[in-house]
């Protein structure tokens, strides 16, 4: 297990993706003297569920000698089809049980999990989709979710927001999750006992979805005018987790406090480099977890 600049460990996490290849975004090309392939591909667990995992891999190895990874890829580049290139019936169905979380701050220096891996299989027939992800987090808080908005606000939705750190290769994010009323979850994991600072397994859904809703609207003269509106799902939404690890395993709060620090001096910097936003956070409300 490799370990970044802090000292503190990089958090495990597996993710598996299960569907069609919706779209496939992904080149070779060469940087700094060397061959490389770069990119993502979507790939369509449900219906509504897009899920998008980039790779990324250079020809050679540091010790000169070829790298499969990359050969493996660029069999993706030349054999794999999407649906945006054959449509559904003939697109390559693919298989990532490889894939690990990948948190990055994006242009709005807003956190997004995504996911990567280099390991792509193709299978024959039909798979079972999945969208899947197991990892380890650094807790803060446990709160009710509420309404942030319209007639409901301020009132909890029955979902429960999990808040943590998750340490990387390169230094540490924080990640939000949540969990559903569905089979009581969200209540037990309100209920659950753990503490901020415990260092915890959790299991989950990853959601990526696109939402388009048409609503008819009258007029007088003519034909009905029809109102479009799309919103986004992003989110982890988790069905289980393990004990609160023990001493021995769990993230230590010192080495994450620094992690912490050493963010927030980076982040700092970006923002002196680029013109400042303001941004709003949501509310939340409800039981937080005991002090470490």
């Amino acid at each position: 297990m490799r370990e970044n600049v802090t000292n503190l460990r990089e958090a495990e996490s597996t993710v598996v993706v299960k569907g069609i290849l919706s779209e496939k975004d992904i080149k070779e090309e060469s940087r700094e003297g060397q061959k490389v392939i770069s990119g993502s591909l979507t790939i369509q667990t449900d219906p509504d569920n897009f899920v998008k995992v980039t790779a990324y891999a250079r020809e050679k190895k540091n010790d000169g000698s070829d790298n499969q990874v990359f050969k493996g890829l660029k069999t993706v580049i030349e054999e794999y089809k999407s649906i945006a290139e054959v449509g559904v019936d003939e697109a390559t169905r693919v298989s990532v049980t490889r894939g690990q979380l990948n948190p990055y701050l994006n242009q709005n220096n807003k956190v997004v999990c995504g996911v990567r891996s280099n390991f792509f299989n193709r299978a024959n027939t039909d798979v079972d989709p999945e969208a899947s992800v197991t990892l380890e987090l650094y807790l803060t808080s446990i709160t009710p979710e509420v309404y942030t908005y319209g007639e409901n606000c301020g009132e909890e939705t029955g979902r429960a927001i999990i808040r943590g750190w998750f340490p990387t290769y390169n230094g540490i994010e924080p990640i939000e999750l949540v969990a559903t009323e569905e089979d009581g979850v969200a209540e037990a994991f309100l209920n659950a006992g753990y503490s901020a600072g415990d260092t915890i397994q959790l299991f989950g859904d990853i959601v990526n979805k696109k939402i388009e809703k048409k609503r008819e609207v009258p007029v007088k003269i003519g034909k009905p005018k029809i109102e479009t509106t799309t919103s986004y799902i992003n989110e982890i939404v988790v069905t289980g987790a393990s004990e609160a690890y023990d001493e021995e395993k769990a993230f230590q709060k010192d080495a994450v406090e620094k992690a912490i620090a050493e963010r927030e001096i980076n982040q700092k910097s970006r923002e002196n480099n680029a013109s400042p936003k303001k941004a709003t956070a949501g509310a939340s409300k409800g039981r937080q977890l005991p002090n470490f």
